[in-house]
């Protein structure tokens, strides 16, 4: 009887989606926070609607159908292009990373869903990056089919041998209503120690030394020649 009892019980728990809050993966190594009531939709409606392993899950808030109708959050994990894993990256590299994903907005813009213009549909997006933690953040307008306005945005971490993203997709005429989770987003979405690649700083020492040597020479060089011109005079008179 209690064995019957305790396979009721998984058979329960199976059927029944499961609830956000606290999203963890010991694999990947992200961790982010979603509103309590949001849950994951069945792993095989992800699979049938998008067909791609680096889709890792997605969730929706209630009396949501599915990935069928907005506002959705969808995690992707994607190996980087190049196949050789990170162990660092610099300021600059976030920087560039910006120009060629769309159009950078100053770093202190810090895109907040709505704070900031996002261009015409199906443009460019606008791009900020953060160095705290490393990462990059992405507002896109598109169309979903034919007539849906769908703004997407998109956080970016960079572990040392994959790409975590994050993409919430919401009406554009009610984006507001997904503002508290792009918020969320903002101040939980990281990566655990063993998986996040550090923000490497310009070798100022180096720099300073390679300035000062500089200035070294050029006062050298002027005394030299300040000693040559005096010389000079003497012998003369």
């Amino acid at each position: 009887m209690r064995h019957l009892l305790l396979a009721m019980a998984m058979l329960l728990a199976c059927a029944h989606p499961a609830h956000a809050g606290t999203i963890t993966s010991a694999a990947d190594g992200y961790r982010l926070e979603l509103p309590d009531d949001w849950t994951e939709i069945p792993r095989k409606d992800l699979t049938d609607k998008f067909h791609d392993p680096q889709f890792r899950a997605v969730y929706k808030p209630p009396a949501q159908d599915g990935i069928h109708t907005y506002p959705f959050l969808l995690i992707e994990v994607a190996p980087y292009t190049t196949g050789a894993a990170r162990v660092s990256i610099t300021e600059q590299e976030l920087q560039k990373i910006a120009e060629d994903a769309g159009t950078p907005a100053p770093p202190e813009t810090s895109a907040r869903f709505l704070n900031h213009p996002v261009p015409p549909l199906t443009s460019r997006p606008i791009v900020t990056y953060s160095t705290s933690p490393p990462g990059i953040t992405t507002d896109v307008n598109t169309y979903s089919g034919s007539t849906s306005a769908i703004r997407v945005h998109t956080v970016t971490r960079f572990a040392k041998d994959h790409v975590v993203l994050v993409h919430l997709y919401a009406e554009r005429d009610r984006a507001d209503d997904v503002r508290p989770v792009v918020q969320l987003l903002a101040t939980s979405f990281r990566l655990d120690a063993a998986h996040e690649i550090p923000l490497r700083e310009p070798p100022r020492l180096l720099l300073w030394l390679l300035v000062g040597g500089a200035v070294f020479l050029m006062a050298a060089a002027a005394i030299s020649l300040a000693v040559v011109f005096f010389a000079r005079r003497l012998k003369k008179a």
